[in-house]
């Protein structure tokens, strides 16, 4: 998967004024360019990995942010909250519980 052209289409769509797509943008502001990248690639595919299996784990969510080098802003709660609410992580499953 081309994380670099998925990021590059929510920046298309957020400037054609998609709210979803701004407010996932503004998650990721106050923090240092390199990092940002990372983080928003890292959100994307844990998306898109929850998007097809309709289920992640914990480890595997970790596991991804291990790759992308930013596992540390898994520890922030605030990042995870926001994370969640963005994402389709957000939404329960049908067993009422993340697998």
């Amino acid at each position: 998967m081309n994380w670099d052209n998925l990021l590059e289409e929510v920046k298309k769509k957020a400037r054609e004024g998609d709210q979803k797509c701004l407010q996932f943008l503004e998650l990721f502001e106050d923090l240092p360019l390199g990092l940002k990248e990372r983080a928003m690639k890292c959100a994307i595919e844990i998306n898109v990995y929850f998007g097809r299996h309709g289920k992640i784990s914990e480890r595997k969510i970790l596991e991804i942010a291990e790759r992308w080098g930013v596992k540390e802003l898994l520890e922030d709660e605030i990042f995870m909250i926001q994370l969640q609410k963005f994402t389709d992580l957000g939404k329960e499953p049908p067993g009422g519980e993340l697998a």
